[in-house]
């Protein structure tokens, strides 16, 4: 039986639209894997003290919107959205919309890797990602593919199209190994396989959107068994470090 951890931080919540990508391709290379389950939780929860209301908006890989679930939360309660509702295969982005722009939420999405195909409660492995605001700072995120996949989800938060600018470096730096800028209609997103980019090597990935509020972006780590299956997985969203 395969063993695992996985964080919740306890986090401040949040008012306004709040965003994170889901997935459910399966990310193991190993053909036994192929048709495990991959499940994707979206929770929300209400903070406030009175009953809230808003709408989650699911968007496919290319921005389009695949279903809209409204949803009403009493006092502290919490409500579990299936993002796997869609099938297999299946990536894009989740939006929270509340009605009331003031109210607070923690908003996440838990991955869950199954070692079956047919949902038994039992797991390769897991991960959380908290929803997050779109930006137009300069964003970067540390990338690994020491024995690893590393991935680089890049989203669209607005009703536009946009342009973002990705560099991937070496962790020693110098020219970069990837230079392109890359256009993303509205709500659409671009997945950025740098296993090949960094050929077994760490490095890091710099992303700069050309509108206000408009980018996420999250790099997946895969760490790979010898059969090129999944050992562990875990998320980090690229930030700014801008100093306020």
């Amino acid at each position: 039986k395969t063993e695992f951890a996985f964080a919740m931080p306890f986090l401040n919540p949040s008012s306004g639209e709040q965003i994170m990508p889901f997935n459910t391709y399966q990310p193991s290379l190993d053909t036994k894997d192929a048709n495990n389950l991959v499940a994707n939780w979206i929770q929300i929860s209400n903070i406030s003290d009175k009953t809230q209301k808003g709408t989650l908006y699911f968007h496919g890989f290319e921005g389009s919107e695949l279903h809209a679930f409204p949803i009403t939360l009493p006092a502290h309660a919490r409500y579990d959205a299936p993002g796997h509702y869609f099938g297999g295969s299946v990536v894009g982005i989740v939006r929270w919309v509340p009605d009331d722009a003031e109210a607070e939420f923690q908003v996440r999405n838990v991955r869950y890797l199954y070692d079956n195909a047919v949902g038994s409660d039992s797991f390769d492995t897991a991960f959380q990602l908290e929803g997050a605001i779109g930006t137009g700072e300069l964003i970067t995120a540390p990338l690994d593919t020491r024995g690893a996949s590393s991935i680089v989800e890049i989203a669209n938060t607005t009703d536009n199209e946009i342009r973002v600018a990705v560099k991937v470096y070496e962790a020693h730096g110098g020219d970069p190994l990837y230079n392109k800028t890359i256009k993303l209609a509205k709500y659409a997103s671009y997945h950025l396989i740098t296993d090949q980019i960094l050929g077994g090597k760490e490095g890091i990935v710099m992303l700069d959107g050309n509108a206000p509020n408009s980018v996420i972006a999250t790099v997946m780590q895969y760490g790979r068994t010898p059969t090129l299956g999944i050992q562990y997985m875990y998320g980090i969203q690229a930030k700014s470090h801008l100093k306020r």
